[in-house]
């Protein structure tokens, strides 16, 4: 009976950690092969952490049981080899977040930011403004934005932000930007022609005066792709909209001659391409300075991370975490600490 019970526990473990192997790796393999060109994987991706992180758990705790039954040797060896793939993903795309990273040491003008989706339709006036004035912020990008909120922000919040921009369009969805900072110029690039499914970037831009030094500041919130109506069978993942609409906010920034900040809920997470093409011409705060997965969304129990602040060479960051309080919006806001290099010019 003990043998019998030991030669199904073997045939389990084995059986098991081979099969959740043969996944992490065809995983592994199509993304780094295509990225984000099957949807399966695509969906796979905004959920990466999660998985690498329960193939590094499989290796943790199978492998060793199953080098001290008494098996083949060989075959321990080529089980582990079989199940490293998802430990060592999860080391190159996650571990640096769980070690200390000490900030730099740069002259500058420092000031701290934040982007918040407040989720107009459900949100409540006094605790969406509670929770931007707990983060004390001197930049805070607002999306989702509708005429409920819009209309209490310049008497509720003037004291604390004397400089804003806001709209709401098509009476559904709006931006803002509450600044600290004297706003010299602004364009808002969204009217109630503007289609949020879209090609064309909604956005807002501003100009924005740093004790001398002019600042470009972006607030964007792209659409979302299509999802899948289940996740065991995500064939219809369509994110051609969201990227069109993030490659042309890019195009926007390589065009600027000044420092360029993006406060964004961007719809996309660290694995997809959306974020690739914003990373290869911007730093983004969470990867330079926070600690863990930085999970945004949904606010009550979050999964995965959407919500970002880019910057240029022109900034450092100093310190990056996700608010623990995200008020009655389904994010939590994201805050950092920057600092504005000196401009020796």
């Amino acid at each position: 009976m003990k043998r019998q019970i030991l030669k199904y526990t073997w045939f389990l473990l084995w059986g098991g950690a081979a099969v959740w192997g043969g996944l992490i790796n065809g995983y592994l393999g199509i993304h780094a092969a295509c990225g984000d060109c099957v949807p399966p994987v695509a969906v796979l991706n905004h959920f990466a952490h999660w998985v690498t992180l329960a193939a590094t758990a499989v290796f943790v705790f199978i492998v060793p049981v199953l080098v001290f039954m008494k098996r083949s040797r060989r075959l321990k060896w080529l089980m582990a080899v079989w199940l490293l793939p998802g430990v060592i993903a999860f080391g190159l795309w996650y571990g640096p977040a769980f070690l200390p990273r000490p900030a730099p040491d740069v002259v500058g003008v420092e000031f701290t930011a934040a982007t918040y989706n407040v989720m107009g339709f459900g949100a409540d006036a006094a605790k969406t403004f509670a929770v931007i004035q707990d983060m004390k912020a001197d930049l805070v990008a607002l999306e989702e934005l509708r005429p409920v909120l819009n209309d209490r922000l310049q008497t509720e919040l003037a004291d604390e932000y004397p400089y804003q921009i806001s709209r709401v369009v098509q009476g559904l969805d709006g931006y803002a930007l509450l600044s600290r900072y004297p706003i010299l110029d602004y364009h808002i690039g969204l009217d109630e022609n503007s289609d949020y499914r879209g090609d064309t970037p909604r956005y807002v831009r501003a100009l924005i005066d740093f004790d001398g030094q002019v600042v470009v500041v972006y607030v964007f919130h792209p659409t979302i792709p299509d999802l899948p109506p289940r996740l065991y069978f995500p064939t219809a993942y369509n994110d051609e909209i969201l990227w069109r609409q993030v490659k042309g906010l890019v195009n926007l920034i390589r065009a600027e001659d000044a420092p360029v900040l993006v406060l964004c809920d961007c719809n996309s997470t660290p694995r997809s391409r959306q974020y690739a093409l914003l990373n290869r011409y911007l730093d983004e705060v969470y990867g330079e300075r926070g600690w863990g997965f930085g999970l945004t969304f949904p606010a009550d129990r979050p999964m995965i991370r959407i919500d970002y602040i880019w910057h240029s060479n022109d900034f450092e960051t100093l310190e990056a975490k996700v608010w623990l309080e995200g008020g009655t919006s389904d994010h939590r806001p994201l805050w950092a600490s920057l600092i504005l290099k000196k401009d020796d010019s």
